[in-house]
């Protein structure tokens, strides 16, 4: 008997010890399966996600309350536009705080040893926790993103506009324009968003006063010079030209822009409505195409003088012309010389011109920050005196032998300096070199009749004679 029971406890003792370490292991397996779930009774918002996995959790409120939250609208509009924009949360960029809150939702209940969330495990809190899913607004591009979808609550301002018209100005009003508040709306939506909330902004509208208005384009009518020439009317078809010409150079000058007068009155044909008359060429007066267009950039030219504009490119003619003092005229002969100057004023430039009691008149129009301070006078100084050369003789049968007659008289030629005098209060202030002028010398042109036969050469001629 002895011997028998002694066996018997040999066996039921290793049993009793194995009993609490099957016990551990259960509950450490119970507690690890555990630890991989959130604890009963945990809320976000309104949706229970107890027991779920962080991933399961995730999954589950993205598609149950993120996308809800997602999809809240906030509608733009004004009280002064019928225009209404509505933006979702989504469209905002506005994120969520979930991954923050499952954080620190596994926490809860898996505190402490095994055996103390072993406890939690069995025994829930039977209060439930709650978390509240905050949205998130990044503030780094917020303007930015709202801003493109103010659009709807834009209107340009329309500045004003200037038309020269012949012996006129026309001024087109300008109209505001407006645009939404931006920094108002912003502040708005993170106040709804904040709250989770939706609603309607109502926006303010900011006034855009337009950069050209009426009163600041009066300034650009201000006269800045004025200058005329006079032509008789004895030359139909040179009157012709340069009535034609007054018109093409009425223009309107960008700043910085160049006149050119080529590109005004080319091309010069008799298809463009020009005349044959007088024009100077090789030093003569000949007939040619656009003739007395020169004294209409001559004009111009005494006009520009009396400004500060820049002169780009001018040439005298080589002989002197009726219509302006020496070394004032500006020549113009296609494809070689031209008359060109630059609107360096900072303003658009008006150049208007019109012929009236056989008178170009040229006027300039610009703003009256460019409009000169002083009155200019100018005088022409004469620095040398050319010489004409020898005569030239032209030989002409139709005159009686001997017979001599001047077709044109000799003319010297002059080099000539013109100088701008300014004056301010009746005082000269300043004399400035404008250009110098060489008009060439002319020779006299004599047409003679055939030379009279000498009496040898009669007698010879008469000796030769058949008998």
């Amino acid at each position: 008997m002895t011997k028998n029971k002694h066996r018997k406890y040999k066996f039921i003792i290793p049993i009793l010890l194995l009993i609490p370490i099957i016990y551990i292991m259960s509950v450490y397996n119970q507690v690890k399966a555990y630890d991989t779930v959130l604890a009963h009774n945990i809320w976000v918002n309104h949706f229970d996600i107890g027991g779920m996995t962080p991933e399961e959790a995730s999954e589950y409120l993205s598609q149950n309350l993120i996308s809800t939250l997602d999809s809240k609208t906030i509608t733009l509009t004004t009280e002064n536009t019928t225009s209404t924009v509505d933006i979702t949360y989504k469209e905002l960029g506005v994120t969520y705080n979930l991954d923050e809150i499952l954080s620190e939702a596994i926490q809860i209940g898996h505190e402490g040893n095994l055996f103390e969330r072993y406890k939690s495990l069995k025994n829930p809190s039977v209060e439930p926790l709650h978390f509240t899913l905050a949205p998130n607004l990044d503030s780094s591009n917020l303007q930015e993103r709202v801003e493109s979808y103010l659009e709807p609550f834009y209107k340009a301002p329309v500045n004003a506009e200037i038309k020269k018209h012949p012996r006129s100005f026309e001024i087109t009003p300008e109209v505001p324009g407006y645009k939404a508040d931006l920094d108002f709306a912003v502040t708005q939506i993170q106040e709804l968003i904040a709250q989770s909330e939706e609603g309607t902004i109502y926006l303010p509208l900011i006034t855009l006063e337009p950069e050209y208005t009426s009163d600041i384009l009066q300034d650009y009518k201000t006269p800045l010079a004025s200058f005329y020439t006079t032509f008789t009317a004895d030359s139909p078809d040179r009157n012709t030209n340069i009535t034609l010409a007054a018109q093409k150079i009425n223009t309107t000058l960008q700043p910085g822009e160049k006149f050119m007068f080529s590109k005004q009155l080319e091309p010069i044909t008799i298809d463009a409505g020009y005349k044959n008359a007088k024009v100077i060429t090789g030093g003569e007066f000949v007939d040619g195409i656009g003739g007395g267009i020169c004294q209409v950039s001559s004009t111009l030219y005494n006009a520009v003088i009396m400004t500060d504009l820049d002169i780009y490119m001018r040439r005298n003619h080589s002989l002197p012309v009726s219509y302006t003092p020496l070394g004032r005229d500006a020549t113009y002969a296609t494809n070689s010389v031209d008359f060109q100057f630059i609107n360096n004023s900072g303003y658009p430039l008006y150049v208007e011109s019109y012929i009236e009691d056989n008178k170009v008149f040229v006027n300039l129009y610009g703003h009256k920050d460019f409009k000169p301070d002083y009155t200019a006078q100018f005088e022409s100084e004469l620095v040398e005196t050319l010489e004409a050369p020898e005569p030239l003789y032209k030989d002409d049968p139709t005159l009686p032998p001997g017979k001599e007659i001047i077709k044109s008289h000799a003319k010297e030629g002059h080099k000539i300096v013109l100088y701008k005098l300014y004056y301010k209060n009746g005082e000269l202030i300043k004399k400035e070199k404008i250009n110098t002028s060489t008009y060439k010398p002319q020779r006299a042109v004599i047409l003679r009749g055939p030379q009279p036969q000498s009496s040898e050469a009669s007698s010879i001629a008469a000796d030769s004679k058949p008998q």
